[in-house]
């Protein structure tokens, strides 16, 4: 969130949220990740750093900055 944007409706991401009674299994987003694979939700993605971010997805190529499918992402810009 943006504390300039006070009063304003935050961003939402599309899909199915996960349950807060049950431990999540997977990484926390691959009911709404439209990137998703299989192992997304049995696995829970490790934590990489990219600069001074992390990231945390199975698909996301720290070597490269890449998406596993040959995709940008923003962390790209980061490093």
């Amino acid at each position: 969130p943006d504390r300039h944007a006070r009063g304003k409706p935050l961003p939402t991401i599309p899909g199915r949220v996960p349950s807060a009674r049950e431990p999540i299994v997977g990484c926390a987003f691959a009911g709404r990740c439209p990137k998703a694979r299989r192992v997304c939700g049995s696995k829970r993605p490790a934590f990489t750093a990219v600069g001074r971010s992390r990231v945390s997805c199975h698909i996301y190529d720290p070597q490269s900055g890449w998406l596993a499918d040959g995709e940008a992402t923003e962390f790209a810009a980061m490093q």
